[in-house]
Order: structure tokens, then sequence, then C-alpha cells
């Protein structure tokens, strides 16, 4: 496809009116900011920033662009509720000026872990049972055509030239200290790309081991590569690393990253990587610099009187506590319904997540009977524009406290979970890990019981990814499970194993939903504890997640009440308690 041979797209159908140029170099900016962050343009004065295609993920990037280039400090609530260019630029005058932009400065003899990290090394060191609980999802990248596999070793090589988070490992340096590790930086690091040919049990077995490989923290390296040969033209390159590392969003770095570092590689280039500005270590640095008291005190209030979720929908009758039994399951929602939401969503001013999300606490409320619902969602963390291309582990968790008392009506809820979701963006600053450290739970509780529920929204841009032969649709194979809702997915592929012991997991959680989409398609991916629900539990819910999502399209004005997730010819179990 020659992509610089298609013409300009219209923006006519997304735009709310004519459109109408930047009046002043403040609109201008951030016209200019608006297109960078959406990959549109030109965008006019009364555009708006989600009916562009804007959402919390890229309204993240804006607020680090508007605090780099502007040197004000805005608030994500503020998109909401300026969401126009010009309504934006009024209410910049009156923004507090930014805080001084994060920067690499030296850094002490022992350089402390992130919070975030911090936890991990715990659970690796402490908790038997967890070895690969976090490993990031495998990669499998597929190749098809020449391939280059000393191309690839270099560009490696330059990555992890790149990024010390991959030359990073995680040591006890005091012995008086035993429960203050440090980052050790190697200064380089030669890593390791075997090349195995898949011929017989004997490729299997190797393919095995590399989704199995248990790294050690203290001697690294924590990334794991192989290059697996299928025939003449069909190769596949398997990433594995470890999640203290890494996030989501640093797998889109690694992979954008490699893919032009490769190419040059071949055509003998140079790729010219922008330097980075900062390292994941000064982020740790940094962040043990902040004052975090302001953050604390308020999810402390937030989270105070929360009571147990003792009445979640255990499909087993004796929950293992000492366990985790990782299971998933999919289901595909219809593409008319995925527009619909999109369409509600923007009526309502508010993003899919916040729909999604009130559609989830309904079913929970109908489940559990329970008014005072709490569930975690997972931020990335990248307050500053410098960091946007490190990698590192810095996503973390936020809690949702949502009130469905006094019988609201869908839209009601929506907007109670877009009120406490922005309220919430305001003080993420303070690690998940924090919180739980002074709010004294024991880091050996195995069933937390302040955060069994999670829900995201994984909208990571993946446009680098159509750069890979034959596509990227091979990554998300590794973890294909039975998908409900549309057709079954194609045969399993010898490469990828169906095992479920491989899955990844927050150790937080006992559900973790995941949704993928956005206006035009929607699957939703659930993974669960399977000590404590059983596949026909899970797949319930979701169908019931599905219909009240239909409910809310249909009439958004229905109470709570009403809003009920079975069919009319199945009877309506009463809510326990």
């Amino acid at each position: 496809l020659d992509r610089m041979g298609l013409p300009a797209p219209d923006l006519s159908a997304l735009r709310t009116g004519e459109y109408v140029a930047p009046r002043n170099p403040r609109e201008q900016k951030l016209a200019a900011i608006f297109a960078e962050v959406l990959k549109v343009e030109p965008v006019g004065v009364n555009d708006s920033f989600f009916h562009l295609g804007g959402h919390s993920l890229l309204a993240t990037r804006l607020i680090s662009r508007v605090r780099a280039e502007l040197k004000v400090e805005l608030a994500m609530r503020t998109i909401f509720e300026a969401p126009t260019v010009a309504d934006l630029a009024e209410r910049l005058e009156q923004a507090r000026t930014a805080r001084p932009a994060l920067e690499a400065g030296p850094r002490p003899e022992r350089i402390p872990l992130s919070y975030a990290q911090e936890r991990l090394w715990f659970i690796s060191e402490h908790l038997a049972g967890h070895e690969l609980a976090y490993n990031v999802p495998p990669l499998a990248l597929p190749f098809a055509g020449p391939f280059d596999p000393e191309a690839m070793r270099r560009a490696f090589a330059q990555l992890v030239a790149r990024h010390e988070s991959l030359r990073t490992t995680f040591r006890v340096l005091d012995p008086e200290r035993p429960e203050e590790p440090s980052q050790v930086i190697a200064p380089t690091l030669a890593l390791e790309v075997p090349l195995v040919e898949m011929v017989g049990p004997d490729g299997k077995d190797h393919l095995e081991k590399h989704f199995q490989h248990q790294f050690d923290l203290a001697a690294g390296p924590l990334l794991k590569v192989v290059i697996l040969k299928r025939g003449a033209m069909d190769h596949v390159l398997l990433i594995n690393l470890h999640h203290i590392i890494s996030d989501a969003w640093s797998v889109e770095i690694m992979l954008r990253e490699l893919l032009r570092l490769y190419l040059a590689e071949r055509m003998g280039q140079n790729p010219r990587l922008e330097p980075l500005k900062v390292q994941y270590a000064d982020y740790a640095c940094w962040q043990r610099r902040q004052d975090l008291a302001p953050d604390l005190a308020y999810w402390k209030s937030v989270l105070a009187g929360f009571q147990d979720w003792a009445a979640l929908p255990y499909g087993r009758p004796s929950p293992l506590p000492t366990s985790w039994g990782g299971q998933m399951t999919r289901r595909r929602y219809s593409k008319r319904l995925a527009k619909n939401l999109a369409v509600l969503s923007n009526q309502q001013e508010s993003t899919l997540f916040m729909t999604l999300t009130a559609a989830l606490l309904v079913l929970l409320h109908r489940r559990t009977g329970r008014t005072d619902l709490c569930v975690w969602t997972t931020v990335a963390g990248r307050e500053d524009l410098q960091l946007e291309d490190v990698v590192g582990f810095f996503a973390t968790l936020l809690p949702l406290r949502v009130d469905l008392g006094q019988d609201p009506s869908g839209a009601e809820i929506v907007r109670r979970v877009k009120a406490v979701t922005l309220k919430g963006f305001e003080h993420y600053l303070l690690p998940f890990e924090h919180l739980l450290k002074c709010m004294n739970l024991d880091h050996n509780d195995r069933r937390n019981a302040l955060v069994p529920i999670v829900v995201r929204h994984q909208n990571f841009a993946s446009e680098h990814l159509k750069g890979w032969t034959r596509g990227a649709d091979a990554i998300d194979r590794l973890r294909r499970p039975h998908v409900s809702g549309g057709p079954s997915p194609a045969d399993a592929d010898p490469v990828h194993p169906a095992s479920s012991t491989l899955l990844p997991r927050m150790m937080w959680s006992e559900l973790d939903f995941q949704f993928f989409g956005d206006g035009n398609e929607l699957e939703t991916l659930v993974e669960y504890d399977g000590n404590r629900f059983d596949a026909p539990t899970i797949e319930q819910l979701l169908e019931q997640h599905e219909r009240v999502l239909e409910e809310l399209v249909a009439d958004p004005s229905r109470p709570l009440r009403q809003l009920r997730g079975i069919r009319s010819e199945e009877p309506d179990r009463p809510c326990p308690g």
C-alpha cells in the first residue's frame, strides 16, 4: 500500500461544525499538539479532542506535551470539561505554571528501585509458586520471506545499549539491609540471540523452555530472545522479558524501535533514533524524592470503610487462597454494539472505558447486591514527555470506588464513573505499592481483599506493528483462549502453547477484565483464578455484561433496577444479601 499516495483524510464527519482555523498563537500551538497526539490534521478551534479519537491514554500524552511546550499544568478533568481547542485555550490562561521537568542528574551509589519494582522484587524473593507470574506475555513476530539473523542480532545489541532497563539486574548490595535491593546497571550486555530450527520434538522442547523461562532478577539478563526457523522463508522472532523492567507501553517502544533498527541494519543505514534524555533509573530516583503525603491522604479517605468483596460470584465451592490457577476466556461483541457504544460515550462526554466500566459495575451489583463498589484500573504512569520513549515499569493501579445508591439511571452511572475516574487521575502519582504498604496490607496475603477486580482498556497504538511482514496477529496468538460470542480461532499453531500456566497475572487480582477495540470492534479478555472461578461462570458474566451494554445503548435513562443483563426467558435471580 502506497500510504503517501493516499488523499488526506476527510474529517468532516468527526467535526461538530465547519472548520475554523486557530486565531491566536496559543490556539495555534494547542491545535498543533492536538494534531500530533491524535495523528489528524488540520485541527480547528471547534474540534473536540474526543470526537477526533481521543481517549484517556492520549489525553495523558496531551498533558505531557502541554507541560513541555506551553509550560503549564493541565488536569485530565479540564480536557473533559473543555475538549475543544478554543475552550481549552481559555482554560490554559488560568492554569498554574508547570512543575520542573524530570531530568537526568547525579545518581546515588546504590540506585533504588521504583515502588512498583520493589513489590515485584519482594514477590520474586519471598513468594514461591510465582516464578512465571510476572513474565511479560511472550511475543512472537513472524517474518515471511528473506530474513537476516545477523542484522536482527545487531538490532538487539543497539536496543539493549539504548535502554538501561534491558541491562539492569536487582541485587542486595548491603548485607545488613536484606530488604533494600538496588538497581545494578551493566555498562554493556552481550545478549545471546540463538537461531533454532524447529524440527521434530526437539524444536518444540526448546520452544517450551523459552516460554517457561524463569528469570533470575539478580543474575539476569531479564530479556530472552530466540529466532525460530520453521523454513527457508519462515522465521518467528520470540521475545520474553520480565515485568520488572517493562510494561505494555514499553513493549510498544521496543517493537517500534527494533523494527527501525533491523531495517536499518539490513540496508546499512543509520536509524537516527533520538537520544534519550532520561533513563528509568532517573525516574526511580525522582519518584523517591516526591512528597506523596497529599495523594496518600486522598486515597486513604477514598478507600476508608470499604468492605471486603465477600460476595463475588465464585464458581468453586471452596476457593483456595494459596495458589493461582491462571485461566482466561474471551468474548467478541458485535460491531453494531461497538459503534453504538462509541456514540453513547460521545453523547455522555465520557470515554469508552467509562461506559464499559459502568456496565461492569451494574453487573457486579446484580451479582452481589452491593451498591458500594470498587474496581481498579491501570494507568500508564508516564507523566513527563521525556518518559514516553523510555523502557521500564511505569504502570500503576488506580482505585475506582463508585456508589450506585439511590437507583441511578444508566447515564448517571456513567457520569459517576467519569467523576471518580477524573478525580483519581489528579492523584495517580501515588504508587499502588506505596498505598498498600501504608495501609498495612500484608505482602503475603495471596487474596488481597481490597483489589480483586481490575478493569482495563488496552488501547495502545499499534501502527508500527504493521511494518512486520505477515502482520502482528501472531503476537496475540500466544495467549489465545477460548473465544465466545464469535467464530472460533483457527486451529492451534504448533508454535504457540495452550497451557494456561504460562499466563502472566496481577497477583493482587482475581478477575482481570481487559477490553480491546474502539468504535469499530470490541473484544473482552478475562484472566481469572481457576481455583476460585469456573469457565461457565466467567462466560455467563461476559454474556450478561454484553446485555447490560445493549440495555444502556437502548435507553440510557433506564434506572439501575431495570438494568438486569438477563434474557427475558431467563429467571431473574435476586441479588444475594
